[in-house]
């Protein structure tokens, strides 16, 4: 049977998101891009604003994907997801991953969590994501776009505004993992503080950066052309 690829998305994307990284992919691989409630092709469904509701819903969709060999890539909000889906997996004795791939996400132990921006103003709310976010300058400059899109990044937003306090006394991964990064991702990812990962896994993760900033996953070709490399020769 071939590999499968399972693809987390980041805060306030959607399985569409994937579309580039899928097409790098190809064909021998079998890409199976994930989403969240009330976005994308799940747009009718209630969004989700708990860290457990999305958990339950994300391991739920990824339990019916692991009857052969899989990895999992998860994309920023989607790394966390990822990270402790598999922790569950594990507590639930099912096949585990051969490989995660976590992407533009700092160790939790350097993230600091901020309770107030996903109940700030609409203004306030979308100039903090245009700092980190040129497509969300943008997006901030269309009100039918805005209208669209708030909703939906907030309620990811107040589910993973406490996220880090679901990582107390949880045991190292055994698990091979990459730590990937953008190099130009200054605000959001910094190379050394980034070597903590160590901390949360038995054997130290691969760690590899690519040309583009926050959102490399979905723009750098060279991101598909490494996870094959990873699966083939089993790297970790």
């Amino acid at each position: 049977m071939r590999m499968n690829v399972l693809l987390l998305h980041h805060a306030g994307g959607d399985k569409y998101a994937f579309r580039p990284l899928q097409e790098s992919l190809g064909a021998t691989v079998q890409c199976i891009a994930l989403e969240a409630p009330g976005r994308g092709d799940r747009y009718g469904e209630p969004l989700q604003y708990s860290l457990n509701g999305l958990l339950d819903d994300f391991t739920e969709q990824i339990k019916q994907h692991i009857y052969t060999d899989y990895v999992i890539v998860g994309m920023s909000m989607g790394a966390v997801l990822t990270f402790l889906i598999t922790h569950r997996l594990k507590l639930q004795h099912q096949r585990l991953p051969q490989h995660i791939f976590l992407a533009s996400r700092l160790p939790f132990s350097h993230y600091e969590t901020n309770q107030v921006i996903a109940q700030s103003s609409s203004d306030a709310f979308w100039e903090f994501l245009s700092v980190y976010d040129s497509r969300s300058a943008i997006v901030a400059e269309h009100p039918e776009l805005r209208a669209f899109y708030e909703p939906i990044i907030r309620a990811d937003f107040t589910a993973m505004q406490h996220f880090d306090q679901a990582f107390d006394n949880l045991p190292k991964l055994d698990i091979p993992c990459s730590i990937l990064y953008g190099k130009e991702d200054v605000r959001m990812f910094d190379a050394e503080l980034g070597k903590r990962w160590n901390e949360y896994f038995v054997r130290a993760p691969e760690y590899k950066a690519f040309d583009g900033g926050h959102f490399f996953l979905y723009e750098n070709a060279a991101v598909a052309d490494y996870i094959l490399e990873t699966i083939r020769h089993g790297r970790g």
